[in-house]
């Protein structure tokens, strides 16, 4: 013993340097996403701010002087007319339909990529990107000529004498919903593929041991187990969905006008840019309501789906 110190003992800075080493790694990280995340934190606020204060000045048709709502007078104007609302249950009809359908859809896509060989994986997994990698406008020109009066499935139609005239399957919803089904059907199957993968093949064949058919043992076992892909597919595609521009504007041909079409009407060609700033905070927050609506929803499918 020396001045009070035993022999052998760790002097007191290695236990500082020791507590420094293992805490200051975990910083690294943080550190590293710092820029990023700031620049990210710059742009996208100081747009949402620029945004807010074009929705709260005086559009092109202002309330009446001296109101109490006047820096809100874009957003009362929309819900304060039908036409804008109707517009706006139109958008969120269209994008409860495709999410509905590419789960449908999707989940036994995403069901035979989980249980491929690595060879066939691969191959699968290319043909599901790959239309991801094209223009969207290049794609939804293509669903134009396929859904057109003189295309390859109205032509198949007539010749198979299942239909008399041509069929309309564009300019309505059914042209609208199939582009949209087929841009953002890949992102569904891919969600819910990375969640099956990581699922333990004897819970499926203990199932199956046990007695249970094929469908008990979706029902019971595959499908509790893969409802984070199923929500967060869904979450992807509603969000994506009710902010389409391109394929409403294409296969719907004004005949289908979704929010995002509207607000390109009101910026670009009617000029109003203070109304068209309201209408987009306002898809904003129903798209955040839908993410917040889909996360209830996988919370309380989990609880019920847990033992009591």
């Amino acid at each position: 013993m020396v001045d009070g110190t035993v022999a052998g003992d760790p002097p007191a800075s290695a236990g500082t340097s020791g507590e420094r080493e293992t805490t200051a790694p975990t910083a690294i990280p943080y550190l590293l996403l710092a820029p990023s995340l700031l620049l990210l934190g710059l742009l996208f606020g100081t747009a949402l701010v620029l945004l807010l204060a074009l929705s709260l000045s005086p559009g092109a048709i202002p309330v009446q002087p001296g109101s109490s709502v006047r820096f809100l007078g874009n957003y009362v104007r929309f819900l304060a007319d039908t036409y804008y609302l109707g517009q706006l249950a139109v958008t969120l009809e269209i994008g409860l339909l495709v999410t509905a359908a590419c789960a449908l859809l999707g989940y036994p896509v995403a069901y035979s990529l989980a249980k491929a060989p690595p060879g066939r994986r691969r191959l699968m997994m290319a043909i599901i990107v790959t239309p991801l990698l094209t223009d969207p406008i290049i794609r939804a020109y293509g669903w134009v000529v396929i859904l057109g009066n003189e295309g390859p499935l109205n032509r198949l139609l007539l010749r198979t004498g299942l239909v008399d005239a041509p069929v309309k399957l564009m300019y309505n919803w059914l042209g609208v919903v199939i582009g949209l089904v087929h841009f953002l059907l890949p992102f569904m199957i891919l969600s819910i593929a990375s969640v099956l993968q990581k699922l333990d093949v004897a819970l499926e064949e203990a199932s199956l041991n046990l007695g249970h058919t094929r469908f008990g043992t979706f029902r019971r076992v595959l499908l509790p187990l893969s409802l984070p892909g199923v929500m967060a597919g869904s979450t992807i595609v509603f969000t994506l969905c009710i902010s389409a521009f391109v394929t409403p504007q294409i296969l719907g041909g004004g005949a289908i006008q979704m929010l995002p079409n509207l607000i390109y009407q009101q910026i670009v060609e009617l000029y109003d840019l203070n109304f068209g700033s309201a209408m987009a905070l306002i898809l904003l927050v129903v798209a955040m309501g839908g993410l917040l609506g889909f996360q209830a929803i996988a919370r309380r499918l989990w609880a019920e789906g847990q033992p009591s």
